[in-house]
Parts: C-alpha cells; sequence; structure tokens
C-alpha cells in the first residue's frame, strides 16, 4: 500500500485538480519536500505548458522559506516601497499559488505549487489543497537530513 507521505502527495494532487476542474481551469500542480525536492507533479491536459515552470517555482518558494508566495509578494513590495532583492534570487517566486505544507503540530515539511489559472485562483486552490489534507499531513513522516 501507499505511505503516508504518497497519501498526501496525492491528496494534494487531487484536491487541486478537483477545484480546477470544478471551476473550468486546467492547472499543473506540484509538490516539493522540506528540502526543495521534487515528490510529485502533475500537469492537467490543456493546462498551458508555462505552467509547469510556474507550479515548480511555486513550489521551490513555499518547501524553502516558510511563507506562502503571495506573503513573498508583500515581503518584497510592502507598502510601495522599492523592491528587496529576493525577488531576483533563483527559485523565488512572488505571485500567488505556492503554501508551506505543514503537519498536524505546524513543522513545515514541503511546499504545494499551482499555476494554469489566474495568480489569485492559483493562490486559492493550493490554500484549499493544503487545508483539506491537514489532519492527514499529521500522519506524514519527516526525513531527518542530520
Amino acid at each position: 500500500g501507499a505511505s503516508a507521505t504518497e497519501d498526501l502527495v496525492q491528496g494534494l494532487i487531487a484536491a487541486c485538480r478537483a477545484m480546477a476542474i470544478e471551476e473550468g481551469w486546467r492547472v499543473a500542480v506540484a509538490v516539493k519536500d522540506i528540502g526543495g525536492n521534487l515528490v510529485a507533479f502533475e500537469r492537467m491536459d490543456g493546462a498551458f505548458a508555462k505552467a509547469g515552470d510556474l507550479a515548480l517555482l511555486k513550489a521551490e518558494t513555499a518547501s524553502t522559506t516558510p511563507l506562502s508566495t503571495a506573503r513573498m509578494r508583500e515581503v518584497v513590495y510592502g507598502r510601495g516601497g522599492a523592491p528587496h532583492g529576493l525577488e531576483l534570487t533563483p527559485g523565488v517566486a512572488v505571485f500567488d499559488g505556492g503554501e508551506p505544507i505543514r503537519d498536524a503540530q505546524g513543522v513545515q515539511i514541503g511546499g504545494l505549487g499551482v499555476s494554469g489559472a489566474t495568480s489569485a485562483v492559483d493562490g486559492r486552490c493550493a490554500r484549499r489543497a493544503v487545508e483539506a489534507i491537514g489532519s492527514a499531513a499529521a500522519a506524514a513522516p519527516t526525513t531527518d537530513a542530520r
């Protein structure tokens, strides 16, 4: 059978796919672990080609920082101030659609990236998926790289 981690990842992808179908979008979904390593990826038929790259970028940001990509945008662009340079850093997305994945204790275990709709819809999809798997994350094992 599938491990808890596999179930968690497949649950995230399924939640994103279901919302996209319901709303008439075609998206790409990427899941990365806490080290930014790709765990799973899916690009729905009909999703634009670049959606895959953008989903991967959003997952990279959300897995290797404690921030959603929407929050990263707020940090970078703030209240009308000049950008901080973070937006120029490889692997950092500053548009909605990337969410950290946390276990039941609130410990970050990875990141989810969604792209293919509008930025706002991508973000809503990612947030809903992470919320939908909430308690399932508690069962996911984490790896200690020490």
